[in-house]
């Protein structure tokens, strides 16, 4: 959250781009994501 100030102090350009966590959380191992693998924290996610 505190990125884009810290890098505007520094003149640094940040090129923000979206992508899928789905294919990292794959390529890692995982069949589903790791957030809900625990009970409480995928009802929080």
């Amino acid at each position: 959250m505190r990125i884009e100030a810290l890098a505007a102090a520094r003149g640094v350009r940040i090129g923000w781009r979206p992508f899928l966590l789905g294919p990292v959380f794959r390529k890692l191992g995982f069949d589903n994501s790791p957030f809900v693998l625990q009970k409480e924290k995928g009802t929080y996610v």
